[in-house]
């Protein structure tokens, strides 16, 4: 079960060289970079950082799934709590 939220450094589309704390998401086809942004037109895959999160990790569902089974088991609980000692009348 996915406890952590998954990053782009536990991603199976992020490429980093080396140690590095920025990466390329290779999840999608490389994005055209009009001239005016940058020195000279090209095509690049978006730069992310290591600790940063998307829908497309393959683990997100997962995790997005464990996070509402935590917080349904919680609000159960309290409500029990809450309606332990009364009675019906």
């Amino acid at each position: 079960m996915a406890s952590e939220r998954p990053t782009c450094e536990t991603c199976p589309y992020w490429y980093s060289e080396g140690d590095h704390s920025i990466g390329e998401c290779r999840r999608h086809a490389p994005t055209y970079v009009p001239a005016t942004m940058i020195a000279s037109a090209n095509s690049s895959w978006w730069e992310t950082e290591r600790d940063e999160s998307c829908g497309d990790h393959p683990d997100f569902e997962e995790y997005l799934l464990a996070r509402a089974r935590k917080r349904f088991k919680e609000a159960a609980e309290e409500a029990w709590e809450a309606n332990s000692g009364k009675t019906s009348s």
